[in-house]
Parts: structure tokens; C-alpha cells; sequence
């Protein structure tokens, strides 16, 4: 089998829902997901625990508040001369823990909108993995796509 030389760095960006709230809220990405080369017809699963390669954000927002957390996430990757790799999002594909000292590390679907009361920090880092999926004839090349993340103070 060949390497497929695919660089797949997904870029994050963080997206205050409205101007009230990016008065209360502060996101920010901090690392994308990079999948690194894959090899053709072997899918490849980054864990949101990998700390190379997963997909980092960080919020902050005021104790006491009740924040949710959407994404807005890609079904593929887009490639050389208009080629596509599948990227998907398991159940476990997301982790999220607060920076306080008593605060917990929380497995969570980033494919559905998740729901928190922030008692234990007020800032909190989110990491998100996934898995690639590509062809038997895969180009070779670079693969990307955009990963949003929204935090809305409820």
C-alpha cells in the first residue's frame, strides 16, 4: 500500500452567538485537527484526548451560568483538483473540562448541541477528534475543512 501524503489540518473557528453574549463569553481555537498522512482505504481516528493532534478550544465565561455548546461539522474533506475525503464524528469525539481544580474531564457527541452549568471554572478547554475515511484511490495531497464551535450563555 502507498502513504497518502495528506496533510488534513481542519481549521476551528470560535463563534459567539450574538453581540450580548460576546460580552459574557470568550472562545477562541487553539489547535486544529490534524490527521497527519493517511494511508489510502485505511480510515484513520484522531481521539479528542490526542495531544498533537486533536482539534482545541478554550471558552471562558462567567460562574453560575448555563452555557451550550453547538458545532457545525464537516462531512468531508476538500482536496487537490476538487477531490473529497469523508470525515465523521463518533459519540465519544468530543471532551470538555474546566480548568478549576475540582473540575471533571466530560466525554460528549459533538454531533449534537450539549448543555452545561459551569460551577467549577469559568474557563474550560473543548477538544474534538474524528476519523477519516479515504478511497482505495484516494489523491494524494492536501485535505481541509472548517470546524465551528458556538457557545451560547443561556
Amino acid at each position: 500500500m502507498k502513504l497518502a501524503c495528506a496533510l488534513l489540518p481542519l481549521l476551528l473557528l470560535a463563534v459567539p452567538a450574538t453581540k450580548a453574549e460576546a460580552q459574557l463569553v470568550y472562545v477562541i481555537g487553539q489547535r486544529d485537527l490534524a490527521f497527519g498522512g493517511v494511508i489510502r482505504n485505511i480510515p484513520k481516528h484522531i481521539l479528542p484526548g490526542d495531544p498533537v493532534r486533536s482539534g482545541q478550544f478554550e471558552f471562558r465565561a462567567t460562574l453560575n451560568n448555563t452555557v451550550r455548546i453547538t458545532f457545525t461539522l464537516p462531512t468531508r474533506l476538500n482536496g487537490p483538483a476538487g477531490a473529497t475525503m469523508p470525515i465523521a464524528f463518533s459519540t465519544t469525539d468530543g471532551n470538555l473540562k474546566g480548568q478549576g481544580p475540582t473540575s471533571s474531564l466530560i466525554v460528549f457527541n459533538p454531533n449534537a448541541a450539549n448543555t452545561w452549568n459551569l460551577v467549577s471554572s469559568n474557563t474550560f478547554n473543548v477538544w474534538i477528534g474524528g476519523t477519516v475515511s479515504p478511497a482505495a484511490a484516494q489523491a494524494f495531497g492536501s485535505y481541509s475543512n472548517t470546524i465551528s464551535m458556538t457557545v451560547t450563555v443561556q
